[in-house]
């Protein structure tokens, strides 16, 4: 996991490692972290392929949801770092 700090307008101005007091954690694949990452070290990637490596990673997850749902697979099927993901996943996106 890694660990920020945020100004008073809730953006974010330092990312840790490791849990600093003060700090919240965040998933690693948090928008406003992949954000942030971007600009103070911009890649070479355009923002279409960010917003469709974020599309593609969405479809997947609602797949994985489908085959839980219907019995198709079990979530603890899944390895240990896939429920993981999973799970962060579903507590940002609620």
């Amino acid at each position: 996991m890694l660990f920020i700090h945020k100004d008073e307008s809730r953006k974010i101005l330092v990312v840790y490692k490791e849990l600093i007091e003060g700090s919240e954690e965040v998933a690693s694949g948090a928008p406003a972290l992949v954000g942030f990452i971007i600009k103070i070290y911009p890649l070479h990637i355009s923002d279409e392929w960010v917003q469709s490596d974020w599309a593609s990673s969405r479809v997947v997850e609602n797949l994985v949801d489908v085959l839980i749902e219907k019995n198709l697979n079990m979530f603890m099927d899944l390895p240990n770092g896939a429920q993981q993901k999973l799970m962060e996943r579903r507590g940002v996106r609620k």
